[in-house]
């Protein structure tokens, strides 16, 4: 039973984290853009569109995966814990 709960919780809680996950890479997205527009004097003959665009996803794709994995890491648990405790086990 203990694996059944632990399949469940990560099973019931992944869409919770992916949506964690995206509104964490919009928001990233967003701030590394205003981030690279006030310093395009620097970057502006450096890089190119594209170039940038690939820059702010590498920027945030890190903090996106650690606040996605870590909410799903926690409600998870929460989540078992509370069913266990509610099964008697």
């Amino acid at each position: 039973m203990k694996s059944a709960a632990y399949i469940l919780s990560y099973i019931i809680m992944l869409p919770l984290a992916v949506a964690v996950f995206f509104i964490v890479m919009f928001l990233c997205c967003v701030a590394t853009e205003s981030f690279l527009q006030v310093a395009r004097t620097l970057t502006g003959p450096l890089l190119s569109a594209a170039g940038r665009n690939l820059l702010v996803i590498c920027l945030s794709l890190p903090f996106a995966i650690l606040a996605g994995s870590a909410v799903l890491a926690k409600t998870a648990h929460e989540f078992r814990y509370t069913l266990l405790r509610a099964l008697g086990q």
